[in-house]
């Protein structure tokens, strides 16, 4: 029977999926007693409610990973997530060492995903893809070594904060592949973290430039443009993104899209111009509050119209 400490070494930061009833989710595994304080708090806030919180600190049950995640417990604000995975440790519905799946969003909330942590489904991405990445690869590329190496070994130190760390390790990747899109988006994300958002800016600009149509791309820019206060052009990206949604049929996308250019709205004082897009927003998407950080008081600002 595989422990969960070697579970861990096998697994932990690097490129993975889980198999669950939805299909295989992208996974990123952590030694839960090894993450910080601030991080644990996010994992509470953003992934769980009040409920499994309490199981957490009590210690009945332990989290293990975040699912449908791109760039480690970070990346909370960046886009969607799948919830957590957890071990159970003590509990009197579940056996101990049983894999649970817990999303707010999921019909049930909380489901059994595996008997144990040898019978949990789990791909390694670096030993089933042996395509190598090229210069203009998605984000969702693998990386080969070393560049993968140096790909966990940012998303480690994002997570811990060590953001100039992360960055020194992302421009060692960029200078052998200077156009890898996956490279250029984290550089932009990291960027922002650190609140150098001019920078954020050219490295997600250059990222679009291989890839103009990119959602995902186009909302980290979105959010960038938030931060520099250029509204208008927060506004005029956000009608790109919006019919490319509805091109998509993608409600989730559309929610993004409404509620990005909602906020760029009420920050203008068009309160009241974005009193539908917010409504509208909150119809179609799904963790607004943890996409974009004004979420919550452009939502606040309109409710009072």
């Amino acid at each position: 029977m595989e422990s969960l400490k070697e579970f861990l070494n096998q697994h932990q930061w690097s490129d993975t999926t889980v198999e669950t009833e939805e299909g295989d989710i992208s996974a990123v595994f952590f030694d839960w007693k090894k993450l910080p304080a601030e991080d644990k708090a996010d994992l509470f806030e953003y992934f769980t409610n009040e409920d499994t919180q309490k199981k957490i600190e009590k210690g009945e049950w332990l989290p293990i990973a975040v699912l449908d995640m791109y760039y480690g417990m970070d990346s909370f604000a960046e886009m969607n997530n799948k919830g957590i995975l957890v071990v159970v440790q003590k509990d009197s519905e579940y056996k101990p060492g049983t894999v649970l799946w817990f999303c707010q969003d999921n019909d049930e909330p909380v489901q059994e995903l595996a008997e144990s942590l040898d019978a949990l489904k789990v791909k390694n991405l670096k030993e089933e893809k042996e395509e190598k990445v090229t210069a203009n690869d998605s984000p969702d590329s693998h990386l080969e070594p070393p560049y993968k190496e140096l790909w966990d070994s940012s998303i480690e130190k994002s997570i811990k904060k060590d953001l100039d760390g992360a960055i020194a390790d992302l421009k060692i990747i960029m200078k052998e592949l200077p156009g890898n899109i996956a490279v250029l988006k984290a550089l932009a994300q990291v960027s922002e973290m650190k609140s150098e958002f001019d920078t954020a800016l050219e490295y997600v600009n250059k990222a679009l430039s291989f890839k103009p149509n990119d959602f995902s791309l186009l909302k980290t820019k979105g959010e960038i443009l938030i931060s520099l206060k250029h509204y208008d052009g927060a506004i005029e990206l956000s009608q790109a993104m919006e019919k490319i949604a509805r091109d998509d049929d993608d409600d989730s996308d559309l929610g993004k899209a409404l509620a990005l250019r909602g906020i760029a709205l009420v920050k203008t004082g068009k309160t009241k111009e974005a009193k539908p897009l917010i409504e509208e927003a909150e119809e179609k998407g799904s963790f607004l509050s943890m996409t974009f950080s004004d979420y919550d008081w452009a939502k606040e600002e309109v409710e009072k119209v």
